[in-house]
């Protein structure tokens, strides 16, 4: 009985569900066509004004972001255009009263619809299509703001731009935007060591930047060799101290003295330029540099700038090194001159006196390349003499010598002259005893 009672309760419940199908089916009716764009306005027009709130709030916010804190705090544009975003959004949830009511004052009203015909798929996807045709709708007209916005994205730099920007034109008060416009006529490039830049007698129509890196610039002799006229370095390394001393100039400009000097444009190029080290630079055409430097008295004040300072720190280096290379060949030429005195003095008392003549021509060499007497008695004490020998133009033991000589003659001439002559031979030796003394 229970089973029975249980199976007639089923087929109740199945054939209630029959006739409530077969009664919706009929009674729910599809929805107009003109019903259907009503809604699909209805729904659309609110979220175009969302849209435009949402987008305009973000770009505006984010710029401002971007602009006063992201420089200020590091934060990159994706970071601020996030933190636009959840203005945007906080901002939204206060307006979504106000842009209904403004909706629903345009006198946007939906369709009457039954519930059953409002949760029809096909109402539900016109619901669908009119908001997310008015949110594209309202984004797009929400972009207006960057028609008064600055762009700023052509004042982002790389690492090797921001370096150059820092240490050559800022310091001159050039702006990121008036670099940014004086990059946008120039490329950079990265060559590696023994690269030819630039070859003798070629027209240079361009000016070069190192960034890093180095180059010589050098002419080559008849023989073969090569002669070095100027060493450029990049100013985005330090030098070591040896590598400096060495320089006979040390630039980052090639080509910037046609800068100054017009008349020099076009000209073959002097020297030969080839890159010692990898190296990166910028480089410009002459002539739209030149325009960039007429344009921006900025960009001109820092070009000629560091082409100034290149040109007088090449110049006080140069002189230093000429300096340097006059005191050494002044050296060379004292030593050739002391070791010319030193010969002729060891020639001149070779056989232990000094004759007039030569002591004459030695004072003469001495005084002509300032030969010191110290220098001189140093000479003398090395082949043995001292400045009273010197002095006397005899050496001590040749003077002992011609003493002993001179007696030896005396006492054999006494013995070969008869006794009628002793008198003339003592006086004779009485006299030279008294020059002798």
């Amino acid at each position: 009985a229970w089973k029975t009672h249980r199976m007639q309760i089923v087929r109740c419940q199945s054939a209630r569900r029959l006739c409530t199908g077969s009664v919706t089916a009929q009674a729910v009716q599809r929805p107009t066509a003109k019903q259907l764009v009503k809604l699909g306005v209805t729904c659309g027009v609110p979220f175009i004004g969302f849209g435009i709130a949402d987008n305009g709030i973000m770009i505006v916010c984010g710029d401002q972001i971007d602009d006063k804190i992201g420089c200020r705090f590091g934060l990159s544009t994706m970071a601020a255009a996030g933190f636009g975003n959840l203005i945007s959004d906080v901002a939204g949830i206060g307006l979504a009263e106000s842009i209904d009511a403004a909706a629903a004052r345009l006198g946007l009203q939906a369709p009457p619809l039954t519930p059953a015909q409002a949760d029809l798929r096909i109402t539900r996807s016109i619901k669908l299509v009119g908001c997310a045709v008015g949110v594209a709708i309202g984004c797009l007209c929400g972009m207006f703001p960057l028609l008064f916005i600055h762009n700023r994205k052509q004042v982002y730099f790389d690492d090797d731009e921001v370096k150059l920007f820092e240490k050559v034109f800022a310091p001159h008060g050039v702006s990121a935007e008036q670099f940014f416009a004086l990059l946008r006529c120039g490329r950079w490039h990265t060559a590696d060591a023994g690269t030819q830049l630039v070859r003798c007698g070629d027209k240079l129509n361009r000016v070069l930047l190192l960034h890093s890196g180095s180059a010589e610039a050098y002419v080559s002799m008849p023989d073969g060799s090569r002669e070095i006229r100027f060493t450029y370095a990049g100013r985005a390394e330090e030098m070591a101290e040896e590598d400096a001393a060495n320089r006979h100039l040390h630039r980052n400009i090639i080509g910037g003295t046609a800068l100054i000097d017009e008349e020099l444009a076009g000209h073959p190029y002097p020297n030969e330029v080839v890159l010692t080290k990898r190296t990166t630079y910028v480089e410009w055409p002459a002539d739209e540099l030149r325009g960039v430097m007429r344009d921006d008295k900025a960009v001109e004040a820092a070009v000629l700038s560091t082409i100034y300072r290149d040109l007088v720190g090449g110049l006080r280096r140069q002189r230093q090194a000429e300096k340097s290379k006059n005191i050494d060949a002044w050296r060379q030429e004292r030593q050739k001159r002391l070791g010319e005195y030193e010969v002729m003095m060891q020639v001149a008392v070779a056989d232990g006196l000094i004759q007039q003549t030569e002591r004459a021509f030695l004072d003469e060499f001495a005084r002509k390349h300032k030969i010191t007497p110290i220098e001189r008695e140093k000479m003398l004490q090395a082949v043995g003499w001292s400045m009273s020998e010197w002095d006397e133009g005899v050496k001590g033991e040749m003077k002992v010598m011609r003493k002993s000589i001179t007696g030896s003659a005396c006492e054999f001439a006494s013995d070969l002259q008869s006794p009628s002559h002793d008198g003339s031979c003592n006086s004779t030796a009485a006299t030279q005893s008294r020059q002798s003394g």
